[in-house]
């Protein structure tokens, strides 16, 4: 699995993530990290930037807390009832950027774990 997707650089911890995903099927496996590299490429989350997603923040339903938990770990609230805008394309950009943003807040030791 390896040799296919040589050119990605992909750590370790990603192919067992996606393994364990698909009960160790290596073809399934195969398929959902492609469909997984092709939605960052179209997503691209390191182009999203603030201002092209402030409208979606602005109504507070998604929103990461300056504190961590117990466990060090970024807190990201989702306040679904506050939802009220309808660009889905805008959504997800907002959703990823928050994502990405308390992923990269993480220290290196955790973020390799995530990946």
């Amino acid at each position: 699995i390896r040799e296919f997707f040589a050119e990605y650089d992909l750590p370790d911890q990603t192919y067992c993530r996606f393994l364990r995903a698909r009960h160790w099927d290596v073809p399934k496996a195969q398929t959902l990290i492609q469909n997984y590299l092709d939605w960052r490429a179209e997503m691209d989350p390191p182009t999203i930037k603030w201002k092209d997603i402030a409208e979606e923040f602005e109504t507070g339903k998604v929103y990461r807390l300056s504190l961590s938990d117990f466990k060090s770990r970024q807190v990201v609230i989702l306040r679904p009832g506050k939802q009220n805008t309808k660009n889905h394309l805008q959504q997800m950009k907002q959703l990823v950027y928050t994502m990405e943003s308390a992923i990269g807040m993480k220290a290196k030791e955790s973020r390799e774990r995530m990946e």
